[in-house]
């Protein structure tokens, strides 16, 4: 499908506009948590792990949450080779310029470049950025990223330098990367929290359940890109507790799965944070009712735009510190997961909740799946997440 709508007001370049492109890579913008965060003349070189390759490739850039224009003076995409060492690299360009101005609340494409991006690779990223303010980011940092002074975006080596204080290693600007000429001609958007996300894995390990589906995917030769869709911190019916934790999914559902290009699929795993965590100040947990009404709507709009849609149930939190966890709060986790595993409004249902538990320890999560906190699998239980997941869906 090729969906219509933009992503704000004044958008250079809209998503699906050219069935040829598919995601490889995505980050949900959200705000910073430094917003006042300062850039001068940095080179910001942001490593991505890609699903999809293709024979060529663009990018896309955010100043969604700005409130003053954002210019990119330089861009440039290379392979990894290690560190934030880089070979093979090509310039980007946008409407044939080497530079870029985004709009307060926009974001703009890169023009397509030819380029051989393979699938389950490093690419790196490169923005040589003069003057601007980190408002537009990504919280979790799944790879790598690394600051360099001055105009440097095309060197192979970099000599690493300060980034911008309190933005807690975020990806800075860069929402998506897309590619074509690929053999997978579709994407499944794995939508979520920070499980999704990958807080709790291996860093600079391409080990989250999205990767790891995808992985799974491609041995069994089917064409199908993947696309990590989770913030770290996400609520699914409530605002954030914290402004980098994104808007709330039912809010961001539009935005960040039903207008990418070449959707296919979703597979929802979210509102544990729902239950867990209120926003400072106020007592604002949501129910099981509210959060399953949430999920249906999902379903619901999921199917107006043609894509199938698959519930994961929500996984096991007992012991999670800092007044996340108890057992009132387990009660309404089990719930939403009866009403997750007995609905027959969506497409299918992944058990998640069965792949951590503990049998020792009902309700808690297996030991070799813990990263230590009880609440976000390791490596290990990413990968328990994803083979979860059954294959026939696709």
């Amino acid at each position: 499908m090729v969906p219509a709508a933009l992503l704000a007001a004044g958008q250079a370049g809209a998503r699906g506009e050219d069935k040829a492109w598919l995601p490889t890579w995505y980050a949900s913008p959200a705000p910073s948590p430094n917003a006042s965060a300062e850039i001068r003349d940095l080179t910001i070189r942001e490593i991505v792990h890609t699903t999809a390759g293709g024979g060529a490739v663009r990018i896309r850039l955010s100043n969604l949450y700005g409130k003053a224009p954002l210019h990119i003076a330089k861009a440039y995409v290379a392979n990894r080779r290690g560190g934030a060492g880089v070979s093979g690299g090509v310039s980007l360009r946008f409407k044939g310029g080497e530079g870029v101005t985004i709009a307060p609340g926009a974001d703009v494409v890169s023009d397509p470049v030819t380029f051989a991006v393979k699938p389950r690779s490093d690419l790196a990223i490169s923005l040589y950025v003069p003057d601007a303010v980190a408002a537009t980011t990504h919280l979790q940092q799944r790879s790598a990223i690394y600051f360099a002074h001055g105009d440097v975006a095309d060197r192979p080596e970099l000599s690493a330098g300060e980034g911008p204080k309190d933005t807690w290693a975020s990806w800075l600007f860069l929402s998506e990367v897309e590619v074509s000429g690929s053999p997978d001609r579709h994407a499944v958007i794995a939508f979520g929290d920070s499980i999704t996300d990958g807080l709790g894995i291996d860093g600079d390990s391409a080990t989250s359940w999205p990767d790891r589906l995808y992985e799974r995917l491609s041995a069994a030769h089917k064409s199908l890109a993947v696309i990590n869709a989770g913030i770290t911190g996400n609520r699914l019916t409530r605002p954030a507790q914290w402004g980098p934790f994104g808007e709330m999914g039912a809010t961001r559902f539009d935005r960040d799965v039903l207008e990418q290009p070449e959707a296919a699929a979703v597979i929802v795993l979210i509102g544990i944070n729902d239950i867990g965590q209120s926003a400072k100040g106020r007592d604002d947990y949501a129910s099981a009712e509210e959060i399953e009404a949430a999920l249906a709507r999902l379903v619901e709009r999921a199917h107006k735009r043609g894509l199938k849609i698959y519930l994961g149930t929500l996984t096991p939190f007992k012991g999670a510190k800092d007044g996340y966890y108890s057992e009132e709060k387990d009660a309404l986790r089990r719930a939403v997961n009866g009403w997750i595993r007995g609905q027959k409004v969506s497409d299918g249902v992944a058990d998640f909740d069965k792949a951590l538990n503990d049998p020792a320890n009902p309700g808690q999560m297996r030991p070799a799946y813990d990263s230590g906190d009880h609440l976000h699998p390791n490596s290990n239980g990413a990968r328990a997440i994803a083979d979860a997941i059954p294959l026939t869906w696709f």
